[in-house]
């Protein structure tokens, strides 16, 4: 009988992506019975196979703060930390301490809570966000300069027209009026 009998295949993919030992799983699926015996939650994730425990013996805080981390990234939303040893479920996102509560959560544990399946950014990820950031900058700025241009160019009724934006092929433009002023697209100003 294998520790990871009856054990949700999500589990199993999940803990392999983890390149885990099997060895240091301590729980798998349980029956009733046994939930109750080991103190386990009349709710355990146990009880369906959708989680297992595994022990941190040796292992230092920045490894199980990785190991937190890297369960998180392979889907595993449910996360206990014990003295000595971790929970992983796929059930929803939560985190929970000694006492079962996100309360008596350790505060150092915290920085392994990255949101199921997700991934800080890496520093490439970073650098191409805050380059689009300053494009959009510069868009709206160029935008801006459009608006006030149609505006103080034209009746209200023609510039309220030509302000009314419509997508096409993936650019934003505007009514003729903007071709008028040999506009295309807000994005031409800028």
């Amino acid at each position: 009988m294998s520790i990871f009998d009856n054990v949700d295949p999500r589990v199993i993919a999940g803990f392999e992506r983890l390149g885990l030992d099997i060895g240091s799983v301590t729980s798998g699926y349980r029956d009733p019975e046994h939930n109750r015996r080991v103190g386990g939650a009349s709710g355990s994730q146990h009880l369906h196979g959708g989680a297992f425990d595994y022990s941190t013996a040796g292992m230092s805080r920045e490894e199980i703060i990785d190991l937190i981390r890297r369960a998180r990234e392979a889907g595993f939303g449910g996360v206990g930390v014990y003295d000595g040893s971790l929970h992983f479920d796929i059930g929803a996102e939560r985190a929970w301490g000694s006492d079962y509560t996100g309360a008596s959560l350790p505060e150092w544990a915290r920085a392994g809570l990255v949101p199921t399946g997700e991934q800080p950014p890496t520093e490439v990820e970073e650098r191409l966000f805050n380059e689009g950031v300053a494009q959009t900058s510069k868009r709206r700025k160029g935008a801006e300069v459009a608006m006030a241009l149609i505006q103080q160019s034209m009746p209200q009724a023609e510039a309220d027209y030509a302000l009314n934006l419509k997508p096409v092929r993936g650019r934003t433009v505007g009514g003729p009026s903007l071709k008028r002023l040999g506009v295309a697209s807000l994005y031409d100003f800028g």
